[in-house]
């Protein structure tokens, strides 16, 4: 296979986030044709409210995940993480040994999953704020975080290595930015509603394609900001809980630059 880095794609986020807001595409609007059925799908969700992954989200006494943690600095009292499209309620654990976790949780259906969270009268441990992954760095400041973290996201944005890069950007230098991700859910949702893109692993690269289009090497992309730490296939959600399809987790470690 050959890889491709984005056509200079570090050169243009700016023109990204014009395009993002810009007119439908056929694309962008087979996405935001999904939104329905995303809210659709959490809705269902939320009403079953009985599932282990549900009762470890509301638990504000979760533990963060063990793996997240092998990615901190234990020297630092206080963690900050941000949860990119943490959908109503986020995956990641609250408590640590390693000191103070602080946790922002973004996603751009956050006032749509507020009201679905009253419906259901469900109190969420965190504040969903209405930010785009692919505009992070508009909100929170540059290398604020200690990780960015987004789990079955990426794959959903409008802008994936958008979305990427702004994690990197409001990440601190030798921070952590991870993503965990169905491997091709857009193949395998035949390209409908979010499902604009596929993430896949292949030669120890993680990578993002639209559809008929060129596999965008991520770290090639992003080699003025990280470098790539971790790739590798998962079987169990971020709160322990097995997964059917095979995930991709990737991570990536910030430069000092």
């Amino acid at each position: 296979m050959k890889w491709v880095a984005s056509e200079s794609w570090f050169m243009r986020p700016a023109r990204a986030v014009r395009r993002l807001f810009a007119g439908p595409s056929s694309a962008s609007s087979a996405w935001n044709s999904g939104l329905a059925d995303e809210q659709a799908f959490w809705d269902r969700w939320l009403g079953a409210a009985d599932s282990p992954g549900f009762r470890f989200r509301v638990d504000p006494t979760s533990p963060l995940q063990p793996w997240i943690e092998s990615w901190m600095d234990p020297s630092r009292s206080v963690q900050r993480i941000i949860d990119v499209g943490s959908g109503p309620l986020s995956v990641l654990g609250r408590r640590s040994a390693i000191g103070t976790i602080e946790i922002s949780c973004c996603d751009p259906l956050a006032r749509e999953y507020q009201l679905l969270l009253e419906r259901h009268h469900i109190a969420p441990p965190h504040t969903v704020l209405a930010v785009a992954g692919e505009a992070l760095s508009s909100y929170f400041p540059r290398g604020h975080f200690d990780v960015s973290f987004s789990n079955n996201a990426i794959d959903h944005a409008q802008d994936p290595l958008l979305v990427l890069r702004e994690m990197a950007l409001v990440t601190r230098p030798g921070g952590a930015i991870i993503v965990q991700v169905a491997d091709r859910e857009g193949r395998r949702a035949s390209y409908t509603g979010l499902h604009q893109w596929d993430c896949s692993m292949d030669e120890g690269r993680f990578a993002v394609a639209a559809r008929n289009s060129q596999a965008i090497d991520v770290a090639m992309a992003l080699a003025d900001l990280v470098e790539p730490a971790l790739i590798e296939r998962v079987s169990v959600s971020p709160a322990g809980i097995p997964w059917d399809p095979s995930h991709i987790r990737a991570v990536f470690l910030r430069k000092n630059c």
